[in-house]
């Protein structure tokens, strides 16, 4: 899908404006990586959520994947976490 480069440098300038106005401190390289998490192009979406439909299929399936018990089991011992 092809997106209007105008537009979108439009919406990147208001965004940097809501940022500096707000009185946040972010290196032009966050600014960027921030926008981007906020305005994903509507491609990159298409994608994530057809990888994590894919994911999701794989795991309901068995074939990849642990049970979320013992996802946090392997958590917690790992970086010494406790359950409280």
């Amino acid at each position: 899908m092809a997106t209007d480069p105008n537009s979108e440098l439009s919406q990147f300038e208001q965004f940097i404006r809501l940022q500096v106005q707000s009185g946040r401190s972010l290196t032009p390289e966050e600014a960027l990586d921030l926008f981007r998490i906020e305005h994903p192009h509507p491609d990159e979406f298409d994608a994530s959520i057809a990888d994590l439909r894919e994911a999701v299929a794989e795991v309901e399936a068995g074939v990849n994947g642990v049970p979320i018990e013992d996802f946090v089991r392997q958590q917690r011992a790992r970086h010494g976490w406790s359950k409280s």
